[in-house]
């Protein structure tokens, strides 16, 4: 009896996950579209179940003292910036806390002259749009 190195394939015309597994597993040659895309789905499926840090733990580590630069690399740039009583405002939208709202909640970070972190406030900056 000859052996087959075919894969079998689903009544749509596509491999199977199962297919792609035991060819990988068998050593089976595989097409390099499909093989790639079962790979693509498992990484971005494993990237979903990642920890994700929320808004609240997010907003908590930002500091009186932090420079600028740090308040970048933890939270990004910000969505709007003001000037706010001389004070540089960076305003976050930390995303909807309730799904039923339609609004993002507003996170804002006062910068002193030295381009310190002065306060942060979960309120919108008011002032002059920089």
């Amino acid at each position: 009896m000859e052996s087959s190195s075919r894969l079998p394939v689903a009544a749509s015309g596509c491999l199977s996950l199962p297919a792609i597994i035991r060819a990988f597993i068998n050593g089976t040659e595989v097409s390099k579209l499909p093989f790639c895309a079962f790979v693509a789905a498992t990484l971005v499926g494993l990237a979903a179940c990642g920890p994700t840090i929320q808004p609240d733990q997010l907003a908590a580590s930002i500091r009186p003292g932090m420079t600028r630069g740090e308040v970048y690399e933890r939270m990004g740039p910000p969505d709007r910036g003001y000037l706010t009583n001389g004070l540089n405002c960076f305003q976050y939208d930390l995303g909807k806390f309730n799904l039923g709202s339609s609004r993002n909640v507003p996170f804002s970070v006062y910068f002193d002259d030295s381009n310190r972190v002065a306060g942060t406030a979960r309120v919108a900056c008011r002032g002059r749009r920089i």
